[in-house]
């Protein structure tokens, strides 16, 4: 995506040098696409910066709690989709955990 706004933004300088005749004009033109560009990579960063924050914070809260089929204790588990049963600490039954997203 970078990379089209990169070629959008060429083309359309291009395009603009071509057909405006005063320097004045273009040159304040182009000054204010730069401030454009500058405030969407703002916005972009600060986007990218709370995407990636909420990630970190899905990752740290991947414990999720289950009850034993067998005799009912509370047990947290991790929430990993390659364990597919975990033993209760109570009972010591094995409860098969059929994940479902």
């Amino acid at each position: 995506m970078e990379e089209d706004l990169k070629v959008f933004m060429s083309k359309t300088i291009s395009d603009l040098e071509n057909n405006i005749h005063y320097k004045e004009d273009l040159k304040y033109i182009k000054i204010k696409l730069v401030d454009i560009l500058n405030k969407y990579n703002k916005k972009i960063s600060k986007l990218n910066e709370e995407i990636n924050n909420l990630r970190k914070e899905v990752n740290h809260n991947t414990k999720i709690d289950i009850s034993c089929p067998y005799c009912n204790k509370k047990i947290w588990i991790e929430n990993n989709v390659n364990v597919n049963e975990v033993t209760c600490p109570k009972c010591f039954n094995l409860i098969e955990i059929g994940w479902k997203y």
